[in-house]
């Protein structure tokens, strides 16, 4: 949940810190949850492996990262 709209900054980070995906977020987000959706790709459109993968969410100057699990 975010304390005001805003436009989140999602990025997914594979374990050696690359960048994967930027997941785009179409319109400012309130104080509502949200849901976003990776489809296990990366910003090409082609299949990433299977494995741990870090999540960051960047909105109105903090940042929050976690881990997130993709299976096959």
């Amino acid at each position: 949940r975010l304390p005001l709209a805003e436009r989140p900054s999602l990025k997914i980070f594979n374990s050696a810190g690359r960048l994967v995906r930027t997941l785009a977020v179409a319109a400012p987000v309130s104080a509502q949850p949200c849901v976003v959706t990776w489809d296990g790709t990366d910003d090409r459109n082609r299949p990433v492996s299977a494995g741990i993968y870090f999540v960051s969410l960047e909105a109105g100057g903090r940042r929050i990262t976690g881990k997130a699990v993709l299976i096959r």
